[in-house]
């Protein structure tokens, strides 16, 4: 496992330029409590190399120490820090770890610095001379691509115990637990800093030695860890062991590595002999029982001096590896496997599982594009600390959302609800929601929902419902709800937007895919192939990242098809619908696309009047062409006329329209609405006697005076009229300026009514 020396020209043959590495380097940092190894992988390379400490030697560690230059303060980081605080030339910074982790402050150079900001300080300066020896001089921390930390992390036993976070800022924040408990939380505040130094990284994250030993031996040969695999790690006195297995009979297949910490080597001035016994002893108790086909001595702990019987026992039936960049180079094994770049052959359906690991898949049953689907949330054996997942969904009608868990163990699958209490109600299939699930602890996870409304259609209320979940179940949990019990939400296809598309002439906006589908569905009368510019495919395209859609309908609008199968392959491709409404909407789309196209031209004049557009209403009843109608559509024409001079007061004019409408279609609708005209454009005696003298109009002039009464009564006891007394008071008690203010206001909200109305 050791690296053979090369000489300085081949080392300096593989230096590449910043520009070379323009796919960038993945590097893997291993740290102990008192040194750091940093390994990287080159563009093209089959294998990590790794930097050493000493140039043109194979010594990997680096001590983790920081040094402050006493003459021009400036920092230095490991085999320098310690050499110039040796000479008296600076201050030194050691124990970074156990700083940060304490959450302590030192003071160097008359400056108080915390632990996380001098470990920080020194990640930087070790990766800058790795970037150093990949890219050569002048090359910045941009060149890496993705950075993966290791550490002997150690997690509680006490199930569902949970390790606190540190944020970006871990400098500020509160560390919990003990040391070994906040080793995670350090860990996670310098990957938080470095994304911010570091960023071009696409993955800034850390796991466990276990982890890092996992996906090293994934990228061994066969014959290597064909067996279990056993790994000591021993950087002073004080060796760990690591057994590494797989379970080849379960599908997926369930690896793991126990941990185990020793007892310590004899040291000071113990025989090598006296080591040597001490060692085979642990050796001969950790292979008992298990077939072991490599051993892996790791760590400045070990030297070929003194390892004799023990090596010799090691090597009797299997292969034995001395070395010490293990753990660095399976940083980057693991980082190749979270980045997708792992080679196929080391490609097994195998999930790792370790204390840190999840043991149980977590997902939620969804509606994807009309298919009823599994999405999966979480997986089994993924690190708690790096778990999370979000989506987004529309609700189809229970206010609730169901996640499915399935533990590993075979305790069986059973459904955590949140019912989402006091959500808005909305029309069907308006609701967008975020759905968040994050672990908080190692079999915990918090489920967490926020109401994001329906663009304009239906503003988001602000709601945020949350629920803890575990992992087994328990309290609060159900059995596995069968299909049908509860309904599945739908998810969102591509992103919602931040710039929403405009339809000028709807007046209306979309942000989402499914805020298109409602458009379409609302206003399938009023659209035409003119509503869809040119652009709408890029907006699709760019803004919610829908460009097989985007595509499919350039090609529709380079064959000019009709409206109805250009929205039509809308509403297919994103479903949100079922299939009979959305065959319904597309024969009204078809019909508006028929030959006349009259049922559309009278449906936009009718959503321009609903909309308080009276004037663009009235222009297209005047050029509307009446040649050949019939007498519904001349009298659906007529009473959309008189409709508009009702709204505009000149209730004459909406009599004589509604009363010819009346006479051509016999609705009792419009009969009513011509009565209506009729009473408000005369005076109470003028009407009394036009009914008389019609006693056909009776029946029905009777239920107007009731309906006008109610009316009249809704308006005694609404604020109309009690802005009309409160007028009244200001001027008997003679408070003119009250009265100047209020009627100011009502003639500033009725000209912009007016406004609205003529536009």
């Amino acid at each position: 496992m050791a690296l053979m020396l090369e000489d300085k020209e081949q080392q300096k043959d593989k230096k590449l330029s910043a520009a070379t590495l323009s796919g960038g380097i993945l590097a893997g940092v291993s740290l102990t409590e008192n040194t750091a190894q940093v390994s990287f992988l080159r563009p093209g390379a089959v294998e990590a190399e790794t930097l050493s400490a000493i140039a043109g030697a194979e010594y990997f560690d680096h001590p983790l120490v920081l040094a402050r230059r006493r003459d021009n303060g400036q920092w230095i980081f490991g085999r320098d820090a310690v050499k110039a605080y040796s000479a008296g030339d600076a201050e030194i910074a050691e124990d970074l770890i156990r700083l940060a982790c304490e959450g302590r402050t030192i003071a160097i150079g008359g400056e108080r610095y915390t632990g996380i900001t001098l470990l920080l300080l020194y990640m930087r300066k070790l990766l800058l001379q790795t970037v150093m020896e990949a890219a050569g001089a002048g090359a910045g921390l941009e060149v890496i691509r993705a950075l993966m930390l290791t550490a002997d992390v150690i997690y509680p036993e006490a199930a569902g115990r949970s390790i606190g976070e540190a944020g970006a800022d871990g400098a500020e924040q509160e560390l919990h637990g003990t040391l070994d408990e906040r080793l995670p939380q350090v860990l996670n505040a310098v990957c938080a800093e470095l994304k911010k130094t570091v960023r071009n990284a696409r993955e800034i994250s850390w796991c466990t030695l276990s982890e890092s030993l996992y996906y090293y031996l994934n990228g061994q040969p066969e014959d290597i860890r064909s067996q279990e695999v056993l790994a000591f790690w021993c950087p002073k006195d004080q060796p760990v062991s690591y057994l590494h297995s797989i379970n080849r009979f379960t599908r997926p297949q369930v690896a793991s590595v126990v941990r185990t910490e020793e007892e310590a080597l004899p040291g000071g001035g113990a025989s090598d002999d006296a080591r040597d016994e001490a060692f085979l002893k642990i050796v001969t108790e950790r292979l008992s029982g298990h077939i072991v086909s490599a051993v892996y001595l790791l760590g400045d702990g070990f030297n070929e001096r003194w390892l004799k019987r023990s090596l010799e026992y090691i090597c009797r039936t299997r292969k034995a590896f001395l070395g010490n960049n293990l753990f660095s180079k399976g940083a980057v094994a693991c980082l190749k496997d979270r980045l997708g770049e792992t080679e196929a052959a080391a490609q097994e359906q195998t999930v790792f599982l370790s204390p840190d690991k999840i043991l149980a898949n977590i997902g939620i049953r969804v509606k994807k594009q009309g298919t009823s689907h599994y999405h999966a949330l979480l997986d089994a054996g993924t690190s708690w600390y790096d778990a999370r997942a979000s989506i987004e969904v529309v609700l189809d009608k229970d206010p609730r959302i169901a996640l499915i868990v399935t533990p590993l163990d075979g305790s069986g699958a059973h459904t955590e609800v949140l019912e989402l209490d006091g959500l808005p109600k909305r029309e069907r299939r308006m609701t967008r929601l975020q759905v968040e699930l994050k672990m908080r602890s190692v079999d915990r996870a918090r489920l967490s929902v926020v109401d994001e409304g329906f663009g304009d259609m239906a503003p988001a209320s602000g709601g945020h419902w949350e629920k803890y979940i575990s992992l087994t179940a328990g309290e609060g949990s159900q059995g596995l709800l069968a299909p049908g019990v509860i309904t599945e939400p739908i998810l969102c296809i591509g992103r919602l937007a931040s710039r929403p598309y405009d339809f000028p002439f709807l007046e209306n906006r979309v942000f989402s895919a499914e805020e298109l589908c409602h458009l379409i569905a609302r206003n399938d009368y009023l659209l035409t192939r003119d509503s869809f510019t040119e652009d709408f495919p890029d907006w699709l395209e760019s803004e919610c990242r829908l460009a097989p859609l985007a595509e499919e309908l350039r090609e529709l609008k380079r064959k000019d098809v009709s409206l109805a199968a250009y929205a039509g392959t809308i509403l297919d491709y994103i479903r949100l619908f079922p299939d009979d409404e959305r065959i319904r909407i597309k024969e009204v789309l078809r019909d508006g696309d028929s030959r006349d196209g009259v049922e559309k031209k009278l449906k936009i004049i009718e959503y321009l009047i609903r909309e308080g557009r009276l004037t663009e209403a009235h222009a297209r009843i005047a050029g509307f062409d009446r040649k050949d109608q019939n007498e519904i559509v001349i009298a659906r024409l007529l009473y959309d006329e008189g409709v508009i001079y009702a709204r505009m007061f000149h209730y004459a004019a909406a009599a004589r329209r509604m009363g010819r409408a009346y006479e051509l279609s016999h609705d009792p609708e419009v009969k009513e609405a011509y009565l209506a005209a009729l009473r408000l454009s005369m005076r109470e005696e003028e009407y009394i006697d036009v009914i008389g003298a019609r006693p056909e109009l009776s029946p029905e002039s009777l239920t107007l005076e009731t309906k006008l009464g109610e009316t009249l009564d809704l308006f005694a006891a609404g604020a109309d009229n009690h802005l009309v007394g409160t007028l009244q008071v200001c001027l008997d008690t003679g408070n003119l300026k009250s009265f100047d203010e209020e009627t100011a206001k009502l003639a500033e909200d009725l000209l912009a009514a007016f406004k609205r109305a003529i536009a």
